[in-house]
């Protein structure tokens, strides 16, 4: 059976936001952390990468990568996948750059010959493992609106897009951002 709408259905819509807003805005532009519209019988739900810490999980022979999303609403666990193992080298790399004083716009940013070379296969390699991470967060997060900022790319150079991660080894933290582990799940 297929919903009926009537001309006295309406829309309703969320909006959260990191901050306040403050008084007197005019001509100020806002980014939500989040954003949803609902008719009364469907809401769609909208995200972005800044809600979710990512949590790498590297085996002790670094072999088995797994990958859990936590956030607001707990975790969400999108198992072990070869294309994980990418994701942590890079953000290994950004949280090395972050410890060593890095400007953030120059923070994990790695060579495309360097990343091939660090992980043993080529580009084209490479931009198959950077397809699957992302369709796989997109498909897990179906309204996210950022997914293809996941792994940044610039002038043959890349980079995690991704600032709230930890990566452990065999249970142990190995790296995280921001570097110091907030009290919430949640880095943002």
């Amino acid at each position: 059976m297929q919903e009926q709408y009537s001309d006295d259905d309406s829309v309703s819509r969320s909006l959260t936001l990191e901050d306040p807003l403050g008084p007197n805005l005019d001509d100020v532009q806002v980014t939500p952390t989040s954003f949803s519209f609902s008719d009364g019988m469907n809401i769609l739900k909208f995200s972005y990468l800044k809600n979710f810490e990512f949590v790498l999980n590297l085996s002790d022979d670094e072999e088995i990568t797994g990958l859990d999303l936590n956030h607001s609403g707990g975790t969400m666990g999108l198992g072990e996948r070869a294309h994980h193992y990418l994701l942590a080298h890079l953000a290994r790399l950004r949280a090395q750059h972050v410890s060593e004083g890095y400007r953030a716009m120059v923070q994990g940013w790695i060579s495309n010959k360097q990343i091939a070379r660090d992980m043993g296969t080529d580009m084209s390699h490479i931009n198959i493992m950077i397809y699957r991470a992302r369709r796989q967060l997109q498909e897990a997060i179906p309204h996210l609106m950022d997914g293809e900022n996941l792994v940044e790319r610039k002038r043959g150079r890349l980079r995690l897009g991704v600032e709230c991660f930890s990566v452990y080894k065999s249970g142990e933290c190995i790296a995280r951002l921001p570097l110091k582990k907030s009290k919430s799940a949640k880095c943002s």
